[in-house]
């Protein structure tokens, strides 16, 4: 199984430094739908099952405006449509409490709707030789990531051979962490090597 794994699209009409398109978003709106449609289109030259989303796709802290959730939903939408096979998936991040928390169900409800799954607590995504671990955080209580590092760990088979996915820091923002966990980060040329 493949996956396509991104983060921090940060979606918001930011007037700030941008302009209007024809549609009425803001350009910087524009440019995260735009880096979306994009994921796609690197999931589908490398035959990804699955697009994951780890964290930030909103920017808006506690609110979501209306009009961003509507333009997200709508390019999930023609996304899911045009790409069936490919399953998509948004881990909340530290801009995206509203949607763990449930503070905006309604939300979780629009995107699921247009084909996205929302992961609100830990779940397990088998794969044939790992184990894929999606491991929300909360963030208000960075004391209890290291229980749910653990609390993951034990959940793959055999235990400690898994993938974790996640949206935090981990150099430094988990005591002990830091040397079991290896980041991987790819240059933009990595992506074109298909």
């Amino acid at each position: 199984m493949r996956s396509l794994i991104t983060a921090d699209i940060h979606l918001r009409n930011w007037p700030e430094f941008s302009y209007r398109d024809k549609a009425g978003r803001h350009s910087r709106l524009h440019w995260g739908l735009q880096a979306i449609r994009h994921a796609y289109v690197i999931a589908r030259r490398n035959g990804c099952e699955n697009v994951i989303f780890a964290g930030d796709i909103f920017h808006d802290l506690g609110h979501v405006p209306g009009e961003v959730i509507w333009w997200a939903a709508r390019e999930f939408d023609q996304l899911s449509t045009n790409n069936p096979g490919i399953n998509t998936f948004i881990l909340p991040g530290n801009h995206d409490q509203i949607l763990a928390k449930g503070v905006e169900p309604s939300i979780v409800q629009v995107l699921e709707r247009s084909g996205v799954y929302v992961i609100t607590k830990i779940e397990v995504l088998k794969d044939i030789s790992k184990n894929i671990i999606f491991m929300p955080i909360d963030y208000k209580d960075w004391s209890s990531s290291t229980n749910q590092i653990n609390g993951a760990k034990r959940k793959s088979d055999p235990p400690g051979s898994c993938v974790m996915i996640s949206h935090f820091p981990v150099t430094g923002a988990i005591p002990g962490e830091s040397n079991s966990i290896k980041t991987v980060t790819f240059s933009p040329e990595a992506f074109h090597a298909n």
